[in-house]
């Protein structure tokens, strides 16, 4: 990463020639009236017997040397054979760079500055965005903390956005432009995620850890609230005690602004359920959430069920008539605009008709929805698990091969058919259950799944990813039982949050 193969050609520009620079750059370059002979002779009125006046010194323009080398760069497949090219003029001293892109015939595609004050730069790209950005630094960022530009790739005109945008040294990137920037002095630990706002040309902080000593802070930067305050605990090496839950807290359901604007109308889906194979859905758009609650009969009800995130927001309002079987809620979410300012969605729905269902729960179950331990399957390599110090399960993970010519170049190739995380808090409450299923080898259905718990370790939530969307699961508890009375499914389709209420026996 970072490293340049170098090609230098060298080049003097004296001052009494002149000079055309690579590409018509005119940096450094002087106009041929400027470099005219202006040497002063004898004046005419200079008095006799005086002494003559000697010609002023002839000046000479500071000597510019002229170098390029090529910046290491992948392009997409289908401009392969392109090359980006580092130009640097220095005078004086003092460097002045311009990057340059040529196509694969060497014609010049683009030409732009990069106003960087640096004896040496260090390039950095693919890690952002897939092969679409190039960040430059200067060569010691990493250590003297200072900054960079990082260049965005526009896909409609093939070419890089001239005007950068300022950015940190970055130790790790994620690929969607967030990443994560460190700072460690005075004993204190910070760490920051980032992203960038490709609204404002600007970066923004989404979420900061703070360690000092034995506590922590993680905070939220656009909710602006902590997620986590507290102390924590280290092991004989050090090592945090549970770092796995504390970063999910730090690292987990980021949100990124975004072009996103407050919508005018709710849709809703409205269900009429006489078995789960036999019911009808309607699509409409209401203004309110009061104009549905009245045309349902819940104008004067109290919510039934009401679910927060970890941010304290609103997610899931229910309303619940059990002895007619009917229901109506509204799904929220919430987004950050390029202004970062917060903006609510809100989708309903209508459901006449509850299904009754046995409770299972698969909670430590290693194959989600499939009903057998993928183990036990044909083709497997290798069976991975691994536990708590208290002989809790933590994770489990599935090699297998299996046979793929359509798509792979390899016949056949060991991949992670199942990988499986739970995560605890530190009073040994699960927390969280992470699912991955390989889709090759199973269904594209429910092949990554993420199941939130209370502190008593029920599960509460669940959001799995289809193929036209996304499934949510609410289960909703009677006080402290330990299973569910109701489950509320949500089918995200096309904005739609189609409905399927359950009661469990």
């Amino acid at each position: 990463m970072g490293k340049m193969r170098h090609r230098r050609a060298w080049m003097c520009i004296c001052a009494v020639t002149a000079v055309v620079l690579l590409g018509g750059c005119g940096r450094g370059a002087a106009s041929a009236d400027a470099l005219t002979d202006t040497s002063a002779g004898v004046s005419e009125n200079i008095p006799s017997g005086s002494p003559t006046a000697a010609p002023e010194a002839e000046s000479e323009a500071p000597e510019t040397i002229v170098s390029t080398e090529e910046i290491e760069y992948s392009f997409p497949a289908d401009s392969e054979d392109w090359r980006l090219e580092l130009y640097t003029e220095e005078t004086e001293g003092e460097k002045a760079y311009r990057i340059r892109m040529y196509d694969g015939q060497g014609a010049l595609l683009q030409d732009f500055p990069c106003d960087i004050e640096a004896d040496e730069l260090k390039f950095r790209w693919g890690e952002l965005y897939p092969y679409a950005d190039l960040a430059v630094f200067p060569k010691e960022a990493q250590t003297d903390e200072t900054e960079g530009l990082l260049f965005l790739w526009n896909d409609e005109t093939d070419r890089f956005t001239a005007r950068p945008i300022t950015i940190p040294w970055y130790d790790e990137a994620y690929g969607d432009g967030t990443f994560l920037t460190t700072d460690m002095r005075d004993g204190t630990e910070e760490h920051k995620i980032c992203c960038i706002n490709q609204g404002s040309r600007r970066v923004v902080e989404l979420r900061q850890w703070t360690m000092e000593k034995d506590k922590l802070l993680i905070w939220d930067c656009l909710e602006k609230m902590a997620i986590y305050r507290g102390e924590v605990k280290r092991d004989d090496s050090g090592e945090l005690l549970n770092g796995e839950y504390y970063e999910d807290l730090f690292r987990g359901r980021l949100h990124l602004p975004w072009n996103v604007s407050a919508q005018e109308e709710i849709p809703v889906a409205i269900v009429r359920s006489d078995t789960e194979d036999d019911w009808d859905l309607e699509t409409k758009t209401y203004e309110s959430r009061e104009q549905l609650l009245e045309e349902s009969g819940f104008s004067d009800a109290e919510p039934f069920y009401q679910y927060y995130d970890r941010m304290q927001n609103l997610e899931l309002e229910l309303y619940l008539d059990e002895s007619a079987g009917r229901c109506c809620g509204f799904c929220y979410s919430y987004e950050y605009n390029y202004a970062l300012e917060k903006i609510v969605q809100c989708s309903g729905f209508l459901l006449e008709g509850i299904d009754r269902a046995a409770w299972d729960d698969d909670t430590y179950s290693v194959l989600a929805g499939e009903g057998e331990d993928a183990a036990g399957l044909e083709g497997v390599t290798q069976v991975n698990t691994g536990y708590t110090d208290d002989d809790r399960l933590s994770y489990y993970e599935v090699k297998g091969i299996r046979e793929f010519p359509v798509f792979s170049e390899e016949a056949e190739e060991e991949r992670t058919w199942v990988s499986i995380r739970w995560i605890y808090r530190d009073d040994g409450t699960l927390y969280c259950k992470y699912y991955v299923h390989d889709p090759m080898v199973f269904s594209t259905f429910g092949q990554t799944r993420q199941t939130d718990y209370d502190q008593a370790g029920r599960p509460i939530h669940q959001y799995e990813y289809i193929t036209h969307g996304a499934y949510e699961s609410y289960y909703i508890y009677d006080g402290k039982a330990k299973r569910p009375k109701y489950g509320l499914v949500l089918d995200n389709d096309g904005g739609y949050m189609i409905p399927v209420m359950l009661r469990y026996r």
